[in-house]
């Protein structure tokens, strides 16, 4: 079963989320070999997409917000596996997941909701989902 947490991130300015995947035991897991994918939609059920993130890169929805998935416009960032708080290789179980600002202001503001799934061949491991709420920038 997949944690729970919500993201709150300020539209405009460039994304940065580090975490530390570990056993239950409390030891960090190797990545190696897998890959990331992380998608944000305004509804779980929503067949459109706000963001696609993947260890290629960053897909957002342009000045409409939203997009379908193989369209969309890209931006720069990514996931980066056994990666540091500062997105460098060399930290066993760490994800690091950034995205800029220019995608981060494509962002609709309010609630919405994300997960992210590890993929191993054809293993598929969700391991965090939750709401995404993005606040609005005052200054533009």
């Amino acid at each position: 079963m997949a944690a729970e947490y919500t993201i709150t991130h300020d539209k405009g300015t460039t994304f940065k989320f580090h975490a530390l995947y570990k056993s239950a035991t409390g030891g960090a897991i190797d990545l190696d070999g897998q890959t990331a994918r992380m998608q944000v939609r305004r509804s779980p059920d929503d067949t459109q997409l706000v963001l696609n993130i993947t260890g290629s890169g960053v897909t957002n929805g342009g000045s409409t917000g939203e997009f379908s998935a193989g369209a969309g416009v890209g931006g720069t960032g990514g996931i980066t596996l056994n990666g540091s708080n500062s997105g460098a290789a060399g930290t066993t179980g760490g994800i690091y997941i950034e995205f800029d600002a220019v995608s981060s202001s494509n962002v609709p503001t309010g609630r919405l909701f994300y997960d992210l799934e590890l993929v191993d061949g054809e293993e598929v491991t969700r391991i965090i989902e939750g709401r995404f709420e993005a606040r609005a920038n005052i200054t533009k």
